[in-house]
């Protein structure tokens, strides 16, 4: 298996088809349609007394704490209502157009590899094709690990907790392995149009029976091309804020308008740029993920061919024979 030939002829297929940039971005969607909440009260964090932390961020904590009480408790829960009514447009949003997104990158990677043009309408039409049958995979996905939570909790409790130490041991591997087996099920849904059951099973058996070793090593791959891309996209969005925090702290009213301003200005710079790099990094990584694929299906044809070959040979009657 020659993976840089693989990833070369993923670059390749993203960068001919620069249509696949804007799928690549609806797909990444998927993996920020979830939130977490943060219980930290500036009063109590400031009110331990004048030593307990630096000038600076008690200044900080102060201007936070004035600007919470300067807003009502009405105000308050009606933009906590209207925060939670955005959420859930953009949950719903994000599954829509990741799941749609996904499917139309796997098919413009076929597409593009059978010679066919791209275009944006034609991939919206594939994508949409296949948007409910990925919709059902991820929530018998989810199924599944509702269900597997409440095994593990019942059997951490009737065992006090060693069934717990025993899940810590095998989050990693159950993780890769579950991973694996969406990223190869969606592929044969998509790109072999079987059924959702069928994809599954012939997942399991393609992944873990006949080329485990070759799925760790992309596994590996990938990942680490995308944690370092992913690091290279997010800095200039960290940097762009600099300048709003500095102002923000220091507590000076021109310096912190100016600060917010050019943290603004930066950020709506880099935006554009934002959006074509994940879209970029993730239309490469469905692309390669496809192109691994096809290639150890062709490998497969390969030896399969070679076999017949072999059994059509000894059928032949040696040459001493044909006298």
């Amino acid at each position: 298996m020659n993976f840089g030939d693989i990833l070369n002829k993923a670059w390749k297929t993203v960068w001919n088809n620069k249509i696949l940039w804007i799928y690549g971005f609806f797909a990444s969607l998927m993996a920020y349609n979830s939130s977490r909440g943060n219980n930290f009260t500036w009063r109590e964090n400031i009110s331990m007394g004048p030593g307990s932390m630096p000038h600076f961020l008690q200044n900080f904590g102060w201007r936070m704490n004035n600007f919470v009480d300067q807003i009502g408790t009405g105000t308050w829960i009606a933009l906590g209502i209207g925060m939670a009514f955005l959420a859930v447009i953009f949950f719903l949003v994000s599954v829509f157009f990741g799941h749609l997104g996904r499917a139309a990158l796997i098919r413009g990677t076929v597409l593009s590899e059978e010679g066919t043009r791209l275009t944006f309408g034609g991939l919206f039409k594939e994508g949409l094709r296949y948007f409910w049958h990925l919709l059902a995979l991820s929530l018998l996905l989810l199924a599944g690990i509702i269900a597997a939570a409440l095994v593990v909790v019942l059997f951490s409790v009737f065992t006090l907790g060693i069934g717990a130490i025993l899940f810590a041991c095998l989050v990693l591997p159950i993780i890769i392995a579950v991973s694996l087996m969406v990223v190869q099920t969606t592929i044969f849904i998509v790109a072999e149009d079987e059924k959702i059951i069928d994809a599954i099973a012939h997942a399991w058996r393609f992944i873990f029976y006949d080329h485990l070793g070759n799925y760790l090593i992309m596994g590996v791959i990938l990942f680490l091309l995308g944690l370092i891309a992913g690091l290279a996209i997010a800095i200039p969005a960290l940097i762009a804020g600099i300048p709003a925090l500095f102002a923000f702290v220091a507590g000076q009213n021109v310096f912190s308008t100016l600060g917010v301003a050019l943290g603004v200005i930066f950020l709506l710079i880099y935006i554009p740029f934002y959006i074509a790099a994940q879209g970029l990094l993730t239309s490469f990584t469905w692309s390669a993920w496809v192109h691994f694929y096809r290639d150890l299906r062709g490998l497969e044809a390969d030896d399969v061919e070679m076999d017949k070959l072999l059994e059509d040979g000894e059928a032949l009657p040696a040459p001493g024979d044909m006298h």
